[in-house]
């Protein structure tokens, strides 16, 4: 056996067990929550013994309301997928396709900002929501996407510094706008890091706990994962119903993971592309 050989099967079996590691849990939960009351405190314990007991699933939805926060938290979660899309992408393209005098101290002075703790800018953004009178809405939660994040700003620079400057200068001189180069040229080549881009947001929205927990109060306005938290009070000592509402939660973060993980994969490896 080559020394190539035996590093591929050394690989595959490394990978394989953090696999099983990983799925574990998630099997735990889904075993868990197909349980009837009680039972997850067996020992020794069982899962996925039957009956499986669905019904936990649709006491989820019905009586604790979950139909309406997954509502709640995917509007928020396509206003925001909208807003970091044109906003990230429309300021990236203009650092890297416009030529002026401090654009790029501009851009520096952008950068700088990503040292500014998060933490920090709580109390000032809560007090200026309070006085804007936007508490207990999801204005907090969604107007910020349509205002750029320098993280994301300084990876689609990268990506349309990475494509040639050509293309901008042949449509321009046809008579095309910057808009229309921006939106029908360059916007179609960085699908990968788009849905990168896209991806990553939906995946911190549907999980952001401490946003709705700042600025939402009102039950029928709260979030997947402010009722997730929630769920424990309310559904306090049945750990099925506490599986099924996880389960649940992790469903649609899974299955936007399998459909863009072609684009996703290909937007790490384009945010490294040197500009």
């Amino acid at each position: 056996m080559n020394k190539r050989k035996l590093t591929r099967i050394i690989q595959f079996t490394l990978f394989t067990l953090l696999a099983i590691i990983m799925i574990v849990p998630f099997l735990w939960a889904v075993g868990v929550s197909l349980q009837g009351p009680g039972q997850a405190y067996n020992t020794p314990p069982t899962i996925f013994q039957p009956p499986f007991r669905f019904e936990n699933y649709v006491e989820v939805l019905s009586k604790y309301d979950f139909g309406r926060y997954f509502l709640n938290t995917l509007t928020i979660c396509i206003i925001n997928m909208i807003g970091v899309v044109l906003s990230n992408s429309m300021i990236a393209f203009g650092f890297a396709k416009f030529e002026s005098k401090g654009l790029n101290a501009l851009f520096f002075i952008g950068l700088c900002t990503m040292y500014v703790p998060a933490v920090t800018m709580m109390v000032p953004s809560y007090t200026l929501w309070n006085k804007l009178g936007a508490l207990d809405t999801f204005v907090p939660l969604t107007l910020g996407s349509f205002f750029g994040a320098i993280s994301w700003i300084f990876l689609m620079r990268q990506n349309f510094k990475s494509l040639p400057n050509s293309f901008y200068e042949a449509a321009y001189m046809d008579g095309a706008n910057p808009f229309y180069i921006y939106w029908k040229i360059y916007m179609p080549l960085c699908k990968p890091i788009i849905a990168t881009l896209i991806l990553r947001q939906f995946m911190g929205d549907w999980n952001n706990l401490q946003g709705p927990l700042i600025y939402i109060t009102s039950k029928e306005k709260y979030t997947a994962a402010l009722a997730m938290s929630a769920l424990g009070a309310d559904a306090y000592g049945r750990v099925e119903i506490e599986m099924a509402g996880a389960v649940i939660m992790m469903i649609p973060v899974i299955i936007v993971y399998l459909l863009a993980q072609r684009h996703f994969i290909g937007g790490i490896a384009d945010a490294g592309v040197k500009g």
